[in-house]
């Protein structure tokens, strides 16, 4: 849960937030194109790491913190 929970934080959920879609619009770059590059393959990573353990929920049958971590 821990090591899922660190791959939305560290390695999807920034590159998704509104200040670095400006400021990579300020760059004169694609933002959208920018966070689908990142993003993308960070979501599939995440769904390979789950795969093995997910339940209902992304590590079993219980909500765990990585659920409640991706929603945002």
């Amino acid at each position: 849960m821990r090591q899922l929970t660190e791959v939305i934080n560290a390695g999807i959920q920034p590159l998704q937030n509104t200040g670095v879609q400006r400021h990579v619009e300020s760059l004169g770059a694609d933002s959208r194109a920018w966070i689908h590059r990142f993003v993308g393959p960070g979501l599939a990573a995440l769904e390979a790491m789950t795969r093995p353990l997910a339940g209902r929920f992304s590590v079993g049958d219980a909500l765990s913190f990585a659920d409640l971590a991706l929603v945002p």
